[in-house]
């Protein structure tokens, strides 16, 4: 029975420009598209965030005529920026998005306040950014320069996109966190960021990301030592700052497919300027 509902939901093709198989056991198999995920379990269930998934995955298992499939698009709720062609105007390229207004490479620059990246530089945060989901107006990436003499443009991502991106995985199955504290001689391992600053040292922060389809979570130990940053984020909010590294790592560790090479800012000592609480850019 597995089989004949795999084969069905394999015989689909391709829903839009990025759908393909992400993993496939014999109990169930997991798609990843455009506008997300989607899970067909061996006894027919479809679970995803996505209705048009959910409506032709769960007719092609009925053996119904398929509906019409969802235009290769960002959705409302998932906007991105994306290379919808490069159209030469004044010398000046065009990045046209969908669902949000035309931006050229000066406006990208202005609104990610890296006034100095190339062209190069702006249409590969661009296709990043469309590949992987990432909405610029959420906050989700910046593009920066740091580092040396002429560095080139990094792309650094917030913590909460790591999070909205292991929420849509239906596998995802929760995380926990905290720091690692030297108390005397005794290193200590604490759930969440609390501390007596005046009795205990922060030496570094632990995660645990639960993946449903997995019997051991994925953890991450990282060293105070090796992120202390030098903004004033990191001198009045260490232990938030380094919880945040431990959580990130732990969640690329999760789920590479979706997070592999994407860092945040608190783990390339660079300073956006945003609260590590709040994830807002700060006036």
């Amino acid at each position: 029975m597995a089989n004949e509902i795999f084969d069905k939901v394999l015989a689909i093709g391709k829903i839009d420009e990025e759908w393909s198989v992400e993993e496939q056991t014999d109990d169930q198999i997991i798609f990843r598209g455009a506008f997300g995920h989607a899970a067909v379990s061996s006894d027919g269930k479809v679970t995803s965030k996505v209705t048009k998934y959910v409506e032709m995955l769960e007719a092609a298992i009925r053996g119904d005529e398929l509906p019409v499939k969802p235009k290769a698009a960002r959705s409302q709720e998932n906007k991105a920026i994306v290379p919808n062609g490069v159209r030469k105007s004044q010398g000046e390229a065009l990045v046209k998005p969908r669902a949000i207004n035309t931006l050229s490479r000066d406006e990208i620059r202005k609104f990610t306040k890296c006034q100095d990246a190339n062209d190069d530089e702006v249409d590969y945060f661009v296709e990043v950014c469309w590949r992987r989901g990432l909405n610029i107006f959420a906050g989700d990436a910046y593009l920066v320069k740091y580092g040396g003499k002429n560095p080139a443009a990094s792309i650094i991502v917030s913590k909460e996109a790591f999070m909205k991106k292991a929420e849509q995985n239906p596998n995802f199955d929760g995380m926990d966190s905290g720091i690692i504290l030297q108390i005397g001689d005794e290193i200590r391992e604490i759930d969440g960021t609390f501390y007596m600053g005046n009795k205990s040292q922060i030496v570094g922060a632990w995660a645990k990301v639960y993946r449903k389809d997995r019997s051991h979570p994925s953890v991450a130990k990282v060293a105070f030592s090796e992120f202390k940053g030098q903004s004033h984020f990191w001198e009045g909010k260490p232990a938030v700052m380094i919880n945040k590294v431990a959580e990130m790592t732990a969640l690329r560790k999760a789920f590479p497919s979706d997070l592999g090479a994407l860092y945040g800012a608190e783990e390339c000592n660079v300073d956006l300027g945003i609260d590590p609480e709040k994830e807002v850019p700060s006036q």
